[in-house]
């Protein structure tokens, strides 16, 4: 698949500009109606379309879509509770030319008011970190919530996937809004 067909004129307000590179890359380069610039690298044809669609179509159903008070574009996150589809979108970042070492994690738990919260993290950091290969190094403060009610969700809670590019969360958000005829 060959991205730069489908690299919108604008989205929204922003004019989208295609600049070949060397090495089969494109730069992205977003100019905003106040003409600051921001832009991204992208590898100028995806070969695993299968892994393409796999990744947007998390991003669609699990992925940040709403701006930030601010009205700024937020980072990319993707949030879940399965480590398939964790690693899915990880290797679909990967594909883009996002590496792993560039992200960040965070890890979202429920746990009972006996629970003890120190050692509950620790297990759950190793848990996400050993099946990501995210290092434990690149993990937020975790969010834990208290519950009176010994029923989970998951084991190893939900696991926040970040990476902050405003323009890579522009696109990503167009393109999830246009899954049907990208991916025909």
């Amino acid at each position: 698949m060959n991205l730069k067909n489908i690299i919108p004129k604008r989205i929204g307000n922003v004019i989208c500009e295609v600049v070949d590179e060397a090495d089969d890359k494109i730069r992205v380069i977003f100019t905003h109606t106040n003409r600051v610039r921001s832009s991204i690298l992208l590898p100028s044809k995806v070969n695993n379309e299968k892994l393409f669609a796999a990744g947007l179509s998390i991003f669609a159903a699990e992925g940040s879509n709403k701006f930030r008070v601010d009205g700024r574009a937020k980072e990319v996150e993707v949030v879940n509770s399965n480590p398939a589809i964790i690693n899915t979108f990880i290797k679909f970042l990967e594909m883009l030319g996002f590496p792993k070492s560039k992200l960040r994690a965070r890890i979202e738990l429920t746990i009972s008011q006996e629970e003890n919260t120190s050692d509950k993290m620790n297990k759950c950091i190793k848990f996400w970190s050993d099946i990501t290969g995210i290092a434990i190094n690149q993990f937020n403060k975790p969010i834990v919530k208290r519950s009176n009610t010994r029923r989970r969700k998951s084991e190893f809670g939900s696991l926040i996937v970040l990476f902050f590019s405003a323009p890579l969360w522009r696109l990503f958000n167009h393109w999830s809004r246009q899954l049907d005829t990208i991916l025909t």
